[in-house]
């Protein structure tokens, strides 16, 4: 048995999909709507990102992308977030990598009632 989420967020599942929280279920839901109707492309889940420092070849461990897609000829990155989790440090620190090292900025996405 998984442990329980340490910010509260139920755990859910769609289309043979686990998902850490409903939200995150219910944004697939719309990504995949929009990728049925074809305003997106190329969807992806869990994409994960080496953060390695390019100058030095150094390690400082992973970024995995809750989405990634392609919208108007530009790939997104999308990490679904509850304003708790975005504050993280650590997700701070991962951002800020993701746009030194690959010129990526992360598109987050909240919860509707934040």
């Amino acid at each position: 048995m998984r442990p329980r989420n340490k910010f509260g967020a139920k755990r859910t599942e769609i289309d043979g999909i686990k998902f850490d929280s409903i939200g995150e279920s219910k944004r697939y839901l719309v990504l995949k709507a929009r990728l049925e109707r074809g305003l997106i492309s190329d969807l992806r889940l869990q994409k994960s990102y080496a953060l390695t420092n390019p100058n030095t070849g150094m390690k400082y461990g992973r970024y995995i992308a809750d989405f990634v897609y392609f919208e108007n000829g530009q790939e997104v990155v999308e990490d679904f977030k509850s304003k708790i989790t975005a504050s993280q440090p650590i997700f701070k620190y991962k951002k800020k990598m993701m746009l030194d090292y690959y010129n990526i900025e992360i598109k987050e996405v909240f919860k509707p009632d934040e």
